[in-house]
């Protein structure tokens, strides 16, 4: 999201490839009560940044967000598509005698609430590789210009590429991929396998039209996915950030020690805020594009 106010210390969030507020004095933000005042800072941060910095402000750091976010849905909905035609022809065979046959069949509905959080869960092996180098990028160039002093001016996302290859290597866009699948496997398990669990409901409990389902479920699966890996999201971009980082599990830990524990969630409200509208999009356009390709 935008740049936060004096009070606030930011940290990049990948939440759909944002930045999110780490904390508000000290205080963390959680859905759904701190939803409301997070919207107003989001709202309150935009409008300064706009005033004092120009409307252009509000679009600094896009094009690594922009190609993160194209590169992470590609591959997400691809694979998982993929994944769960595989799985669909194995249920097809193999299923043994007619005994097995009817076994299976009448485990085969509870099983298939389970399947989108491991396909789900498997994507998540995918994305990583491929968002890491742009995360990595994007998380180095909000940082940068968070710690701008007056008259300063950071480096753009093509210019922090070059630094960090002339520095790093090509290594450098990989810095924290062990952190990267630690929060997109659990992500994309939570956000398939709520979206899917949600259609489901939605269908079956309501007369709600198709559209307005595929709407509510994605939002819900944009939430929990969110909800379920902050911590690790933090974790991430500190590592990603950071001139000597240290592997997750410490790294969680100092914020724990050094923050409170709570500070792990900071920026939870901001992060479910944009969340909910931007996966409700994402997936009412991937179903009604998937219906006209198909």
């Amino acid at each position: 999201m935008s740049s936060s106010s004096s009070s606030t210390t930011t940290t990049p969030n990948a939440g759909n490839n944002l930045s999110a507020p780490m904390a508000v004095d000290g205080q963390a933000s959680f859905f759904p009560a701190d939803v409301v005042h997070a919207a107003k800072d989001v709202l309150s941060s935009i409008v300064g940044s706009a005033i004092e910095e120009g409307l252009r402000a509000l679009w600094k750091g896009s094009v690594p967000a922009l190609v993160g976010a194209v590169s992470e849905n590609a591959v997400a909905f691809s694979v998982n598509q993929q994944l769960k035609r595989i799985l669909a022809d194995l249920e097809g065979y193999g299923l043994g005698n007619e005994s097995n046959q009817e076994s299976s069949k009448a485990e085969a509905k509870e099983e298939s609430l389970v399947v989108p959080f491991l396909t789900g869960g498997f994507t998540g092996i995918f994305t990583s590789a491929a968002l890491c180098p742009s995360d990595v990028i994007k998380c180095k160039v909000q940082v940068s210009r968070a710690m701008l002093k007056t008259g300063e001016t950071a480096m753009d996302a093509q210019e922090m590429l070059v630094h960090v290859l002339k520095t790093q290597g090509v290594k450098g866009l990989f810095v924290g991929l062990g952190a990267q699948f630690a929060r997109d496997i659990p992500f994309y398990a939570f956000f398939f396998g709520t979206y899917e669990l949600s259609l489901v409901a939605l269908k079956a409990y309501t007369t709600m039209p198709q559209e307005g389902a595929y709407l509510v479920a994605g939002g819900l699966a944009g939430v929990a996915g969110w909800a379920a890996v902050m911590p690790i999201d933090m974790a991430k971009s500190i590592i990603q950030t950071s001139p000597n980082p240290k592997s997750l599990i410490p790294t969680m830990m100092d914020v724990a020690q050094t923050r409170g524990p709570m500070a792990l969630y900071s920026g939870l409200g901001v992060a479910v805020f944009r969340a909910f509208p931007a996966n409700a999009a994402l997936f009412l356009g991937y179903e009604l594009a998937r219906e006209i390709l198909d």
